[in-house]
């Protein structure tokens, strides 16, 4: 079994598509079950055994350091604790997105094959499977892609194994699909060489699509990987993802097979022990109660996420809705 020694998590984005909730708490903090979205993605390769794992952070990047304990040692890098390993955080301002954010970091990734992680993402797909393919298949870059998920943006050749090009939804890149391709979802996990670095610009924001783009057109090898059994993947990028995850949690008994930090070991829970809930208020279905929050008498939930130090009212009556101190969606 191969092993790589370097990850990064992405996590710098504004999550604009899960406002006005991510105002206040970045995507990747939001808790799933009480825990934060992106340490499973930290607990994931702490079970392959990945020593260097690194994130970048822009929007509410205090919040990170505050959840991570991070120690700044540059305006624009800091260390920080998860679970016994020590995180590289690289702050961007402004905001590098996904290529520049690898370059930014290129001191630790150029190291050896690393692993990419989208910091917004749920999941248990085998990435050890993932890691052995790629290195077997001596690809430059290799994508973990689905039949089904968010839209298509893929054109993957089945025969060759390879990426041909990207949709045009995706950056306005046109498709570069031929008969022999069939549109794929790309997951936001992938496993990289070094060399992939190279075709990123060197100063600027700038997206992975088009360095992986202008690789293809020179003859690189960018792969892709299917696993060949179904797996839980879910991408909470919207309310409506977000909400009908935790349905998915509750009602299949998920939980991932690698092992979750010591915090979270009894996880999923319902209820988080410091809410407070009224005798008289009725809960139905999947109802999340977060830290510090207080159902007030007669308060009727189905179907709904309360997030911590949220008070509902009496006789409050919600269902099939993401509910905060501020916002209600």
């Amino acid at each position: 079994m191969k092993k790589v020694k370097s990850a990064f998590i992405l996590a710098a984005g504004k999550g604009t598509r899960l406002r006005p909730l991510t105002e206040k708490i970045p995507k990747p903090l939001l808790p799933v079950f009480h825990k934060p979205l992106m340490t499973f993605a930290l607990d994931h390769c702490i079970a392959l055994d990945i020593e260097n794992i690194s994130i970048n952070t822009c929007h509410l990047y205090e919040a990170f350091y505050d959840a991570f304990q991070v120690q700044e040692v540059q305006a624009s890098f800091g260390l920080g604790h998860y679970e016994g390993r020590t995180l590289t955080l690289f702050h961007e301002n402004p905001i590098l997105e996904t290529g520049g954010a690898l370059r930014n970091a290129r001191s630790v990734l150029e190291q050896g094959t690393f692993l990419v992680h989208n910091g917004d993402i749920l999941t248990d797909a085998p990435l050890q499977d993932l890691i052995d393919h790629h290195i077997q298949s001596k690809s430059m870059v290799t994508l973990l892609l689905r039949h089904e998920g968010a839209a298509k943006n893929v054109a993957y050749n089945v025969s060759s194994g390879e990426i041909e090009g990207f949709s045009g939804t995706w950056n306005s890149l046109p498709s570069l699909a031929t008969k022999n391709s069939l549109p794929m979802v790309y997951t936001g996990i992938a496993v990289m060489e070094p060399s992939f670095l190279d075709w990123i610009p060197i100063e600027g924001p700038s997206s992975m699509i088009p360095a992986f783009t202008k690789a293809i057109e020179h003859k690189q090898k960018v792969g892709g990987f299917l696993l060949p059994h179904n797996y839980f993947w879910s991408d909470l990028g919207t309310p409506a993802s977000y909400l009908q995850t935790h349905l998915h949690i509750a009602q299949n008994n998920w939980r991932p097979p690698y092992k979750l930090g010591k915090k979270h070991l009894s996880w999923p829970q319902a209820i988080h022990p410091s809410a407070t809930i009224d005798s008289s208020a009725k809960l139905d279905g999947m109802v999340v109660v977060g830290a510090h929050t207080h159902i007030a008498p007669g308060a009727h939930l189905k179907n709904c996420v309360i997030l911590p130090r949220t008070i509902i009212t009496q006789d409050a009556h919600f269902s099939e809705m993401i509910l905060s101190p501020d916002i209600s969606y």
